[in-house]
């Protein structure tokens, strides 16, 4: 089932140190998990064995892993390539700071940016983390290390999508992931951007002309379109802390949910009756997941004769 691997996202921890109010993780956080060196590197050489060329380090804050300096230095000698999704505060400063000339060449970093100004931004992340960020940005500019960004986009910051993007831009940012943020973790469902609302953000951004490549998330397509599901693709896996896996994030919250579980080293298939894997064979009404998260907007959807594409269909603009 997992033969055909290329991509990892690898949320390492689920320990961070600001709330944005619209994290998936949620509740999560506060468990403070992360998991131990060792097991990382018991993964990740599996990984290497099975061709995988990129893994993504994700957190909770990658950069507050006690051992992040080892986890991306083990990554780099197996031949993989390593990118940090990150929010760019001091932690993440630090990490850069110490790592040597070859793997400063070799990383990617990825940064959450949901404002474009410090009013916004910091009103979603919270207290000083515009600032923080902008820091971090000049570090990796200095480092010449590759580095693009993602924005999550509420009703908190809806408005200001079209800003965010020339801010990044203007940041010196390779690219700018867009999502559209659903009710999940500590995401309230009255801050879900209304379909017709999105759909229209959606048709002018096609019809600008972008400073910088954007990679966007439709999330809702016409009832006619095919929906290829990763779950089914199975060519980017996700491990949380605990080494459960998953094809998809809104599953993330529940581990009864995940396809499988790493143990000593080794994929060991779920057993649920009721799991990703079974839930997602069927994609005829668009994401599977949807109307697990909130019946409303899916409905809403299909009255409309919208379905939900799956989030890792980027179109790029």
């Amino acid at each position: 089932m997992f033969d055909k691997i290329v991509t990892v996202d690898f949320y390492i921890n689920y320990v961070c140190g600001i709330r944005c109010t619209h994290c998936f993780i949620g509740e999560n956080l506060n468990s403070n998990v992360e998991m131990p060196l060792e097991q990382i590197k018991i993964i990740v050489s599996d990984l290497k064995h099975r061709d995988v060329k990129c893994i993504t380090l994700l957190g909770g804050e990658p950069s507050l892993h006690k051992n992040i300096n080892d986890v991306i230095s083990f990554i780099l000698k197996n031949g993989i390539g390593v990118r940090v999704v990150s929010n760019g505060q001091k932690p993440f400063q630090k990490l850069i700071n110490s790592l040597n000339e070859d793997e400063k060449t070799k990383l990617k970093v990825c940064f959450s940016i949901d404002g474009s100004d410090a009013e916004i931004n910091n009103s979603i992340r919270g207290k000083k983390v515009f600032e923080n960020l902008l820091d971090s940005i000049q570090l990796v500019k200095k480092n010449n290390i590759q580095y693009s960004g993602i924005t999550s986009i509420s009703k908190d910051n809806f408005t200001d999508v079209e800003n965010i993007i020339n801010t990044s831009y203007e940041l010196g940012m390779e690219y700018l992931n867009i999502h559209y943020v659903t009710d999940r973790g500590f995401a309230l469902k009255t801050k879900v951007v209304d379909i017709k609302l999105w759909k229209g953000l959606v048709k002018k951004l096609e019809s600008r002309i972008n400073k910088i490549p954007i990679r966007l998330e439709k999330t809702f397509v016409s009832f006619d379109t095919n929906v290829e599901c990763e779950v089914n693709k199975k060519e980017n896996i996700i491990i949380d802390p605990n080494g459960f896996i998953f094809g998809c994030t809104m599953f993330m919250n529940d581990n009864l949910f995940a396809s499988a579980k790493y143990v000593e080293g080794e994929i060991i298939f779920s057993q649920q009756a009721k799991n990703e894997t079974t839930i997602c064979k069927c994609v005829n009404l668009g994401c599977p997941a949807i109307p697990l998260i909130n019946k409303d907007i899916f409905n809403e959807a299909l009255s409309q004769e919208l379905k939900f594409d799956c989030i890792f269909n980027k179109t790029t603009l």
